[in-house]
């Protein structure tokens, strides 16, 4: 059965999921995060994305992005195809690495950022073996720069998320609103809208 072509169109958002081949761990050592995240920021700066959030889990990741021009299916073969070169090299490892093809969820309601981020930055923190107590502990997500000033980087879009924010409910500090809307997530059951990738992650 041939696959369905992917949307994809100028100024279009996506939650992208992506998964190791037979639920294997994707990074074993900080250094292979790191370059992992390298990758994702030269493709972001290549393909003009904007990021709105990301996490990465040992056998998993999740990233909300906004792509300037339909280059979606070209960024994300780069990216991850060179990864995925460079683990198979350095571990000697013949075979997939990421199972199938990643799949990309756009996303139409610009109010939804919230919801989504909060899902994506507690994926840590939930599950029968959390690896954080809460999101900020997590070393490998876009959290950190949510929640400390001193921990931004330049090629996230922290006022663009914190704008739609803002133009749904006011106030004047988005920041430490979106902090403490992140922190109530760990008492409260996932978002049904995002309960569709229990299984599948």
């Amino acid at each position: 059965m041939p696959r369905v072509p992917r949307l994809e169109y100028s100024n279009a958002t996506y939650h992208i999921v992506a998964r190791g081949d037979g639920r294997r761990k994707l990074f074993h050592d900080s250094g292979q995060y790191d370059r992992f995240t390298q990758g994702f920021v030269d493709e972001v700066d290549r393909s003009s994305w904007s990021v709105i959030a990301y996490c990465w889990m040992p056998n998993h990741i999740h990233a909300l992005i906004r792509t300037a021009h339909p280059n979606l299916r070209r960024g994300m073969q780069h990216w991850l195809s060179g990864y995925a070169n460079w683990y198979a090299k350095r571990n000697r490892r013949t075979g997939h690495l990421f199972q199938g093809r990643y799949k990309s969820f756009p996303v139409e309601d610009e109010g939804y950022y919230w919801n989504l981020s909060r899902y994506i930055h507690l994926n840590p923190c939930r599950g029968a073996k959390p690896l954080a107590t809460d999101s900020e502990g997590y070393a490998y997500s876009s959290f950190g720069g949510y929640a400390r000033k001193n921990r931004q980087v330049d090629w996230i879009a922290y006022d663009e998320h914190h704008r739609y924010w803002l133009g749904l409910n006011g106030g004047k500090n988005p920041s430490l609103s979106y902090r403490t809307f992140v922190k109530e997530g760990l008492a409260n059951s996932t978002d049904p809208k995002v309960q569709r990738l229990k299984d599948w992650v």
